[in-house]
């Protein structure tokens, strides 16, 4: 599998530090988004396309989190009527959201009520359903596109899981279970007994987005978002041309 996932050095954190309480601009929270590569749909003149695809209405600009789900979508010409040259191409999901926020809101702009719509990887989405069943929830569907954060078992207690990198504090939200599971095989390979007790938290991405906007919670702004490994493989290409334009 393309794209590694590199963590170290990281050192566990067996608590949350206090700090300050400070809401998180929206600049941030746009930065952060853009860490995520999301595959969308143009037009022959690179603007975008709406469509309507699974619970994605056809208001909706369609952000794909897998390429290969974004790829089937364009193939499907009568989504596309109007336009002969439909065509993928990866974009930061915080341009995308700003975008809409921008555009979306223009009450003279002609497309002010479209949205953004989230389309999830279905395999991400049936193992957080098949992780919620395992902790005692009662479900059968997953609206949106699953993350998974580490939480600790601290004392009885449960917190989320902070890592030290780069003398600075993440909190890791992953887009594919798989990441997740090699941070913890990382961090309790050769941990001390008892080693830590590390579960997963399943929650969309579009309520993170809302929490991250809403609340001043410190841990919030730790966040970091891991994007899945052929959307690091895809950052690490285009790191590489641009190296190699340069």
């Amino acid at each position: 599998m393309g794209g590694a996932l590199l963590l170290s050095p990281v050192i566990l954190e067996l608590g949350i530090i206090p700090l300050p309480a400070v809401a998180i601009p929206e600049e941030d929270v746009i930065e952060k988004l853009s860490a995520i590569p999301v595959y969308t749909i143009v037009g022959d003149e690179g603007q975008p396309l709406f469509g309507s695809f699974n619970d994605v209405d056809s208001s909706s600009i369609p952000a794909f989190i897998d390429q290969e789900n974004a790829d089937t979508f364009v193939e499907r010409d009568e989504l596309f009527p109007d336009d002969n040259n439909p065509r993928v191409i990866p974009v930061p999901l915080g341009q995308l959201y700003e975008f809409q926020q921008t555009q979306g809101s223009d009450p003279e702009n002609q497309n002010a009520a479209f949205t953004l719509g989230m389309v999830p990887d279905t395999e991400q989405v049936t193992q957080a359903i098949s992780l919620l069943q395992e902790q005692g929830e009662e479900v059968e569907e997953f609206r949106g596109v699953p993350v998974f954060i580490p939480i600790l078992e601290v004392e009885g207690q449960e917190v989320y899981l902070a890592l030290e990198r780069d003398d600075r504090r993440v909190v890791l939200v992953f887009f594919d279970y798989q990441d997740f599971e090699i941070l913890v095989q990382n961090l309790t390979a050769n941990a001390e007994e008892p080693k830590p007790k590390i579960s997963a938290q399943v929650a969309s991405l579009e309520r993170m987005i809302d929490i991250l906007l809403a609340r001043d919670d410190a841990w919030l702004l730790e966040v970091e978002f891991v994007p899945t490994p052929e959307s690091r493989q895809f950052i690490q290409q285009l790191r590489e041309q641009q190296s190699q334009d340069q």
